[in-house]
């Protein structure tokens, strides 16, 4: 259910009113119940505020504005923000941590401000029009209070030839995500009238220590606290878990913090429900069962629930998760095997689920492209560009969105945050991939598709302190003489098996997609015969590439398809299904 809320900003004050279901005329806001409280009144009565909040540091909040201990207990997180807006402002979010976001509507000057918290965890769409601004905690609804049908933004689409979102528009022409680490103030004609960027990862103190001890320490005990911060008071707690560091890292902080407290952690790893004849990739293999079995031998309070293959249809699932987000990110193709784990976890009741996303860009960071200081680092970038050279320019993401298409799009469109571009480009790994997740609106997309199932996703590697942490300390306590990880690996000493923690292999979840995708192959070729009578699909995608890798499924040994290009092929479908579902974009 969805509360809806309307106000007339020509009317002093607002005075918003509470209806149950329809739209109406004027500036309208749609929050889902379920990750906001009713809105609260700004200090001085004079405006409102709607939040989704979820503060990690709400008593160090509560103390900075003077509240006293009895106070603060009674207080929802909701509430301590905007007590934090009032009395802060535009910079309200430098001192707050944790997945949030708000939107006040001030009295005094007629302005509604929207934020959102460093890394945009918090899912904050808007529309802004002449005298009306509209706004949602989810896109779906946001399209339902629009009412103006759904129209392809074309820019969009583009943007994906690089790999990532560049700015923070939608797929839907006129509706915007607000973006993460700033608070906009918007006029009556929809105009950004300012914008305050809190948070800059590529401007993070750096932290200098005298040991090498002294590193591992630190990262240590900050690890430990962010982890136990996720671990919500009242609530079943559960993780997505492979044997790969990020994710066994947080077991390792939260299983026995849990036994302390009596429970246990209810950990879910997916598993091929089929034999995979393929050879995987280099340095990758396929079944993490012996490794996680192991790793919970290890650890100690956790009982493993192993979630097999792609039952109910792999294009389905995409299709459901669509449905659900409204947009086919890259990453969403491949997170067929994901939506089965998070869907037993939720089916098994359990409120929170952890998992390890976003580690390698900083608890597992690997610093090699950070500097090139010696003479092998030149090599391998020398080799890497002769090899996209010979490739083209149709590598890798790049290959399934046709480049004079993305020349074409977006050869007359500015950048949407000239300042913020400008970090970007000057960027190494890993500040880069912090300034794609900024540039794009954030990273809420887990958030979003578990808040569908009812499940609060939390996942500490991205937490803003570890971002802070990790790309502070010098680039040697990651990665030096050959070794990489350090820094997590010297860490965990003692707490992981050293087999797991000193291999360098990967397990490959999700790799029975070219399996997969077989089973469903009619499905396969009637999309893409369909994008072919389609005008936007043929200028825009490379579909020769895409039918000729389809023509692929079924056939054995080395004219089989490999696993890398079904996870393009995937990604390719998913372009095509969202596709479908725009009144403009049509098959002929």
């Amino acid at each position: 259910m969805t509360s809806i809320v309307v106000w007339n900003k020509s009317f002093p004050g607002f005075e918003p009113s509470h209806f149950a279901s329809h739209p109406f005329t004027g500036s309208l806001g749609c929050w889902h119940v379920t990750s906001c409280a009713a809105p609260v009144l700004l200090p001085g009565e004079n405006g409102w505020l709607f939040a989704s909040a979820r503060l990690d540091n709400r008593a160090d909040v509560a103390a900075r504005l003077e509240f006293s201990s009895d106070q603060a207990r009674v207080l929802t997180d909701s509430e301590l923000l905007s007590a934090a807006y009032g009395a802060w402002g535009a910079q309200c979010g430098e001192h707050m941590l944790g997945a949030w976001c708000f939107v006040a509507l001030d009295a005094r000057t007629g302005t509604i401000t929207l934020g959102r918290d460093a890394l945009g965890l918090a899912p904050l769409y808007y529309a802004a029009k002449r005298n009306r601004l509209t706004f949602a905690s989810r896109l779906p609804d946001l399209l339902w209070l629009e009412g103006g049908g759904r129209r392809l933004n074309p820019m969009a689409l583009a943007q994906l030839g690089y790999g990532h979102k560049r700015d923070t528009s939608t797929f839907f022409a006129g509706l915007s995500k607000a973006p993460a680490a700033q608070v906009l103030s918007v006029g009556a004609d929809g105009s950004v009238l300012r914008r305050v960027r809190y948070w800059d990862p590529g401007a993070v103190p750096k932290l200098r220590y005298p040991r090498d001890e002294d590193y591992v320490e630190a990262f240590a005990g900050l690890y430990d606290e962010v982890v136990n911060n996720a671990l919500t008071p009242g609530a079943k707690v559960g993780i997505a878990l492979s044997s790969g560091l990020d994710s066994s890292s947080i077991a390792a902080l939260a299983a026995p913090r849990m036994a302390a407290s009596g429970y246990r952690l209810q950990a879910y790893s997916w598993a091929p429900g089929r034999r995979i004849n393929t050879v995987p990739p280099r340095g990758r293999f396929w079944d993490e069962r012996p490794q996680v079995a192991q790793l919970a031998a290890r650890i100690g309070n956790i009982d493993v629930t192993t979630v097999e293959g792609n039952s109910g249809g792999l294009l389905a699932t995409i299709r459901q998760m669509l449905k659900t987000v409204e947009e086919p990110s890259n990453a969403l193709a491949g997170w067929h095997w994901y939506h089965r784990v998070w869907s037993r976890a939720a089916a098994d009741g359990i409120g929170v689920l952890l998992t390890g996303d976003f580690g390698n860009y900083t608890v597992s960071l690997d610093r090699r492209n950070h500097a090139v200081p010696g003479w092998r680092d030149r090599y391998h970038a020398f080799r890497h560009r002769l090899r996209n050279r010979h490739l083209g320019r149709h590598t890798h993401a790049r290959m399934l969105v046709r480049p004079d298409f993305v020349e074409r799009m977006l050869a007359d469109c500015p950048p949407q945050d000239p300042a913020l571009t400008a970090r970007w480009r000057k960027a190494s790994h890993p500040l880069r991939s912090f300034y794609n997740i900024l540039q794009s609106g954030g990273a809420s997309l887990q958030c979003e598709l578990g808040e569908a199932m009812q499940l609060e996703m939390r996942m500490p590697a991205i937490d803003r302190r570890m971002v802070d942490f990790c790309c502070g300390v010098p680039s040697e306590q990651h990665a030096r003489h050959g070794q990489t990880k350090l820094l997590m690996r010297r860490a965990f000493v003692g707490r992981l098996p050293d087999t797991l923690l000193w291999n360098r292999q990967r397990g490959l979840s999700g790799g029975d997609v070219v399996q997969a995708l077989a089973a469903e192959k009619e499905e396969v070729f009637a999309l893409l015969d369909a994008a072919a009578r389609c005008p936007l699909t043929r200028e825009a995608l490379d579909l020769p590439w895409l039918q000729a890798r389809a023509a692929r499924l079924g056939l054995d040994g080395s004219q089989s398809l490999d696993v890398m290009d079904a996870g393009l092929l995937m990604r390719g479908l998913t372009y095509m299904m969202f596709l479908q579902g725009f009144d403009d974009v049509a098959a002929k």
